[in-house]
């Protein structure tokens, strides 16, 4: 074989090898592109005809249940992408569609690959999201309706905290469990994150992991070599601030770019933790954590979200009057 047919056949498989990682990546990221489309389209004041329809389904329904769709459609298209390279996986059907539409972390490794385990979810863990289940019941409809008359915002407060205890430490611990229970070794969303001695455990391995996981693969380990470790971590925490700005800005319709500058200041704040941790005591290391994640909340979830989004849902669910 001459060298110029070698050069050819080299040439011919690394093209089909790019069209193929191409591939992948459209297939990975078709979902979530469709979203931001879509969020955009109908967050904009005019658009042209033949996208008229496409924009007046975010003016037609009522705000909170437009935020409510784009959070659903996000978490979708984020388990599409975990999803999608294991799709040919040996699992029956039904197992791929349970994990896609009924397993609330992010990691399809130990549904779709590994071998399936003996160890059953913890009777703690049971009872732990038993009780955050009820006791973000008892916040939302016993708690609300006695401060909005007077506290309208600290009625909304409690309505949010109520809905992460009921979705995030409950309903999704309680699937956590279930998962667990026939043989499946995933974890837990949230991993007791009171417990957290630090901003980055916070971040990284107590609060939403599986999203500190996927932001990981898909953002911070792909910009690492180009921008470096802390560039890199400013860029993931951004990317997380674009994704709430998406979920709670625009529905809302006010206060787009708060979420963002939140999460901006959380990267920051654990870069500037690193020098602490070398000499501050742990008290001191906690009470950092907590000024850096609530002194900026309300930049997080803003007064347009509160006003049209969270008050209006409280009183669909009949939070208050």
């Amino acid at each position: 074989m001459t060298q110029t047919h070698a050069d050819s056949r080299w040439d011919l498989h690394r093209g089909k090898r790019r069209r193929r990682h191409t591939g992948e990546a459209l297939g990975r990221s078709a979902p979530l592109a469709v979203v931001v489309a879509v969020a955009a389209l109908a967050a904009l004041p005019g658009e042209p005809r033949a996208l008229a329809a496409v924009a007046a389904v975010g003016r037609t329904i009522p705000q909170w249940a437009w935020m409510w769709l784009l959070a659903w459609s996000v978490w979708f298209a984020c388990k599409w992408a975990t999803w999608w390279p294991l799709r040919h996986a040996p699992r029956r059907w039904t197992v791929h569609l349970a994990y896609v539409l009924c397993h609330p972390g992010m990691d399809a490794q130990p549904v779709l690959v590994h071998r399936r385990t003996a160890a059953l979810a913890p009777a703690g863990d049971w009872l732990r999201a038993f009780a955050a289940l009820h006791l973000g019941a008892a916040v939302v409809w016993g708690i609300t309706p006695r401060l909005v008359s007077y506290q309208p915002m600290l009625a909304a407060w409690c309505v949010m905290i109520g809905v992460v205890l009921m979705l995030h430490f409950g309903i999704f611990a309680l699937l956590t469990c279930y998962w667990r229970e026939h043989g499946f070794d995933v974890r837990p969303m949230m991993w007791r994150p009171v417990r957290s001695r630090s901003l980055a455990e916070f971040w990284g391995a107590r609060w939403n992991r599986d999203f500190h996981r996927l932001a990981g693969q898909f953002i911070f380990n792909p910009m690492r070599p180009l921008l470096g470790a802390r560039l890199a971590l400013l860029a993931t925490f951004l990317a997380s601030g674009l994704v709430h700005d998406l979920v709670i800005s625009l529905p809302a319709r006010g206060g787009l770019g708060g979420p963002s500058v939140y999460f901006v200041i959380q990267g920051l704040g654990v870069l500037a933790e690193r020098r602490l941790r070398r000499t501050a005591p742990l008290l001191l290391r906690r009470a950092w954590m907590v000024c850096i994640l609530a002194a900026p909340l309300p930049l997080l979830f803003h007064a347009p979200f509160i006003e049209r989004i969270v008050l209006p849902f409280a009183a669909a669910i009949g939070a208050v009057q």
